[in-house]
């Protein structure tokens, strides 16, 4: 792996490019670029991430009607 320091061509960049390079940083502060992650569309879920994942649809739910209550 190559460490390259203060390089303005990637200095604080973030997101996808042309949906394959992901810009991310770490704790650290550095800039990684890795490939977009595939996923198997027919993956299955364990029972629990799917409690996580309807928590999270729950909250996400809850968090957008506070938003509008102003309450």
């Amino acid at each position: 792996m190559a460490n390259v320091r203060h390089n303005v061509a990637v200095e604080g960049l973030g997101g996808m490019l042309g949906k394959q390079l992901i810009f991310k940083k770490d704790k650290a502060g550095r800039t990684i670029i890795s490939y977009k992650p595939t996923f198997d569309e027919n993956r299955t879920f364990s029972p629990a991430q799917q409690t996580q994942q309807e928590a999270f649809r729950e909250a996400v739910a809850y968090g957008k009607s506070a938003k509008d209550n102003p309450v």
